[in-house]
């Protein structure tokens, strides 16, 4: 939080209305002191929990320098106030960076809504119901966020067969188990309720593998079981602010502020092997519909979207292992 307030942070444009009047409550009993000359850091790496929106936090350590590293995965359901489509979605930060991230709001929902009505006057940002205007924006559906997309879809959309709503939004991905181990933290999330019109199965793992308290690689982990009469196209995707390259080797080299992060995935199951791919972070969506959003009022400039694409044979269960590593030799 200091750093956040020392960089300008709670006083920039998009938070001083908002954020920054509730420093003074949050910091009344700290003792300021000791806390920016000798901080004392909490001990506990793991936080899971939530109700209608579920999540997993981890650390390797508290030092308060560049070799912390954190992680956090988000469950619960899309159709909750100022809900995004980011079900499954995690963050990564190591080395002083954030390597998976998750786009600022660039925007009042007032003018998302203003521009939504301006280009589509059926369709309402701010409404909640299944296929309203937030499934349009890349910065709120799943195709701009660290996580999952089937058949080029949108989380818990229409199905592409009936009017029938699957994948309801009003369901939510929650906690399955947590990993609580000496050189391993992190847990595992059923995310079928957003998915349930295009597979019969999916589950997500998010861990952090150190050894001792100094961080190795962060791992997930995505168990993926098809339906019977179609062959799904998964993408696999992480928002990321670094610069992205494909290696011929067979994994992806992310690089920011003279440091690197190595991305390889390894597969088991009857699918193709996977493709690497680099997204642009646009403000276009899926099946040629052009977001109303200008570019001016945008924060995805400089972004990109690492990751890669596969095929899953029909009625089989796969499994995707991602990893993200600094050290070739940890992938």
């Amino acid at each position: 939080e200091f750093r956040k307030y020392s960089s300008g942070v709670y006083t920039s444009s998009n938070c001083a209305d908002r954020m920054f009047p509730l420093l003074p409550c949050i910091i009344k009993d700290f003792n300021l002191d000791q806390q920016c000359n000798s901080p004392v850091y909490p001990t506990q790496k793991l936080w899971y929990g939530g109700d209608k929106v579920q999540l997993i936090m981890g650390r390797n350590k508290w030092s308060g320098n560049n070799t912390d590293a954190y992680f956090a995965m988000k469950g619960g359901y899309p159709k909750r106030s100022h809900g995004h489509m980011d079900i499954g979605s995690f963050v990564f930060d190591y080395n002083g960076e954030r390597w998976s991230h998750d786009i600022p709001l660039p925007w009042s929902y007032t003018n998302a809504t203003a521009k939504m009505q301006q280009y589509d006057s059926s369709k309402s940002y701010g409404s909640l119901a299944q296929g309203s205007g937030r499934w349009w924006f890349f910065f709120t559906n799943n195709l701009g966020h660290s996580t999952i997309s089937v058949m080029n879809g949108t989380q818990g959309e229409r199905s592409n067969v009936s009017d029938q709503l699957v994948g309801s939004s009003s369901e939510k991905a929650t906690i399955e188990s947590v990993i609580e181990k000496e050189n391993e933290i992190g847990g595992k999330m059923n995310l079928l309720p957003m998915y349930s019109d295009k597979l019969w199965g999916i589950k997500r793992t998010v861990k952090m593998v150190t050894d001792g308290d100094e961080f190795k690689k962060l791992v997930i982990i995505d168990e993926i079981t098809s339906q019977l009469l179609n062959t799904p196209e998964i993408q696999w995707r992480m928002l990321t602010p670094a610069s992205v390259q494909t290696h011929e080797d067979g994994y992806q080299v992310l690089t920011q502020n003279g440091k690197t992060m190595y991305l390889k995935a390894e597969y088991s199951g009857n699918m193709s092997a996977p493709q690497y791919q680099i997204w642009e972070a646009t403000t276009d969506v899926i099946d040629g519909w052009v977001n109303p959003v200008d570019r001016n009022y945008t924060t995805t400039k400089g972004y990109h979207v690492a990751g890669f694409t596969t095929t899953i044979n029909r009625l089989t269960s796969v499994t995707i292992t991602t990893t993200l590593t600094d050290n070739l030799q940890n992938l």
